[in-house]
């Protein structure tokens, strides 16, 4: 574990080991008793067990020369490093600590107003606005699909920006929204896509079941891959897509992989030795966990004192990073940023942290903070899009830390969905009408020229809805 984060510190790891010896003890009873009633003739062993802490001697032996060798903090430095949080502590102040950060106001850019293509009247039905499951995903042909209670596509009709009149950075104008729906698909949630356009989906049968759903643009029918009765019945609590193709899901410390061909396999990941540190230093330094971070990079991520991501294939942590922010919800790996709500004393922001050093990039103070109901990436990292209260979508340029656009849908509206193209030169924007009192809106927002962030390789926009779930919050 790096404790990097913690300690403001370099690098700097945590090896957290432990055992237990415990101790059986057989009795021989003639008889049982019932409370407050009688005992009667039943010959029987009881078993006490007493477990204490003990750790082998080869053991801490073998520690103690691997220590020397990986030239470990001396016992007294180390309890210096640490000193300070359990002094805190003791005080009533342990607090997460965290660098200050630059702030960015969305009020120095002017609101925009957007409007976009009135959707068909059954949308506030096959997407309810109290529904967390649906997703938007963007396709590589620039259309869009939509899962819900009826899985749909949704397909721009354009014209020329040039019949329009000045354009912004050389795309089409969006005139018309087509919609179709793809069949077999059903009830659906969740959306992923791979960088050949396979898409996969959590689907629900008539009868419970759930499955697993794989389509492509252009295949006639959906792929059904049942979870079967060896899945427990239980709530997924992340899931990803592979490099080597297929899903990932994970349920607690269970990771289960289907290929492409639908053959099943499982693994166990052992986080019990991690968690027993961590809570250990929950004592001195209370801390949020990050119980699932997005990057879309095939990885289950998730952070306690840093950012670590298992490899659903080994069930091995195979890439971390140090951070001192606690809720991460979202990010870009290629772009090198992960987002989180954060508390501060003067209010709460939306913060920005370098995946390469842990530290703050930047605050952003925002309406969309409030309420924040779903967030969109580029392809490689280079924008992002949150929405929020006030009826706001924020456009960020991360690499250089500012504002593109202050956006406000309609009034009376609230959005529901974010996503960015795979060209990398739009955004879309699915926004409801408040009390279902109109018809749903998809939004097109066009990216400056010199944003512009096409889709390449693996590297693919990616987004998150969180409407009202917690998982932004």
């Amino acid at each position: 574990m790096d404790l990097s984060g913690v300690t403001g510190r370099e690098a700097l790891t945590l090896v957290w080991h432990g055992g237990a010896d415990t101790t059986v003890t057989r009795h021989f009873r003639l008889t049982s008793c019932m409370v407050g009633v009688t005992c009667f003739p039943d010959p029987h062993f009881e078993y006490d067990r007493q477990r204490i802490e003990h750790t082998d001697a080869a053991l801490d032996r073998y520690l103690d020369g691997l220590a020397r060798r990986l030239q470990a903090l001396p016992e007294a430095d180390a309890d210096r490093v640490m000193q300070a949080y359990f002094d805190a502590y003791a005080r009533g102040r342990a607090t997460a600590t965290a660098s200050a950060a630059p702030t960015v106001a969305a009020a120095t850019l002017p609101q925009t107003s957007v409007s976009g293509i009135r959707l068909p009247a059954d949308e506030s039905d096959l997407r309810r606005y109290d529904n967390d499951s649906w997703r938007l995903l963007a396709l590589p042909d620039g259309s869009l699909l939509a899962s819900g209670a009826a899985t749909q596509r949704f397909v721009p009709r354009t014209t020329p920006a040039a019949a329009e009149g000045a354009p912004r950075s050389g795309q089409n104008t969006v005139t018309a929204v087509d919609r179709e729906a793809p069949a077999g698909f059903g009830l659906a949630g969740a959306l992923k896509i791979t960088a050949d356009g396979q898409v996969w989906a959590q689907g629900l049968r008539e009868d419970g079941a759930r499955t697993l759903l794989a389509w492509r643009p252009g295949q006639r029918g959906v792929v059904v891959h049942p979870l079967g009765a060896r899945f427990p019945d239980r709530y997924i609590d992340d899931w990803t897509l592979p490099a080597a193709g297929g899903v990932a899901l994970r349920v607690g410390d269970e990771l289960y992989t289907v290929t492409p061909q639908g053959r099943w396999s499982q693994r166990s990941w052992n986080g019990a030795l991690r968690r027993d540190a961590v809570d250990t230093l929950e004592h001195a330094l209370p801390w949020v966990p990050s119980d699932a971070i997005q990057f879309g990079d095939g990885l289950f991520w998730a952070a306690d004192r840093d950012g670590y991501g298992i490899d659903p294939g080994g069930a091995r942590v195979v890439a971390s990073f140090p951070t001192a922010t606690p809720k991460l919800l979202f990010g870009s790996r290629r772009g090198e940023w992960a987002l989180a709500v954060a508390e501060t004393p003067d209010g709460r922001r939306l913060r920005a942290i370098d995946l390469r050093t842990g530290l703050a990039r930047f605050d952003l103070e925002t309406p969309a903070v409030y309420y924040t109901s779903a967030a969109a990436r580029s392809a490689h990292g280079r924008m992002l899009a949150v929405s929020g209260a006030d009826s706001t979508v924020i456009v960020l340029d991360m690499t250089q830390g500012r504002l593109l656009a202050n956006l406000r849908v309609p009034k009376e509206y609230s959005v529901s969905a974010l996503a960015f193209s795979w060209a990398g030169d739009r955004l879309w924007i699915y926004a409801r009408p408040v009390g279902n009192n109109d018809v749903a809106q998809l939004i097109a927002w066009d990216a400056p020229a010199g944003a512009i962030d096409p889709a390449r390789g693996r590297d693919l926009p990616d987004q998150i809805r969180c409407d009202y779930s917690m998982a932004c919050r």
